[in-house]
């Protein structure tokens, strides 16, 4: 496969992230200055985490996608203390995708198996943003 279509694989799955501002923006009325600022963390971290995906070489676009992962999980918890049930939950799924990104290893599938792993956290991120609306 080439670079081209590896990277695009890559960059398509992470936009997946987009899809959870989405159910988000239907109560940005009831909460305006949490929804706005947990999108906003959305949008940059997704857009760093491309901008990495594009040149990977890049280590302080790296960096920043890092720091952006780290800040959105600050958020997720943040936005969950107030409910303990809710907070077990937002730890346990990010650990799993934390997890389960510790185990892709840079080689010839790691396009495949990082994009797989897109999918999965795009996923998480939409249940978290239904167990915080609900």
């Amino acid at each position: 496969m080439t670079r081209i279509y590896k990277q695009s694989i890559l960059i398509l799955t992470t936009s997946l992230h987009c899809v959870s501002l989405f159910p988000s923006l239907y109560y940005i009325t009831k909460y305006s200055n949490i929804t706005i600022l947990y999108n906003t963390v959305i949008s940059l971290a997704t857009l760093f985490s491309i901008l990495w995906h594009l040149d990977e070489t890049n280590k302080i676009i790296m960096y920043i996608d890092y720091f952006l992962a780290l800040v959105w999980l600050i958020f997720d918890i943040y936005i969950s203390l107030l409910n303990y049930i809710l907070l077990f939950q937002v730890l346990l799924l990010n650990f799993i995708i934390f997890y389960l990104n510790t185990l892709i290893k840079k080689n010839n599938m790691y396009y495949i198996y990082h994009s797989i792993w897109h999918i999965i956290s795009s996923i998480k991120c939409l249940f978290i943003i239904y167990l915080f609306l609900h």
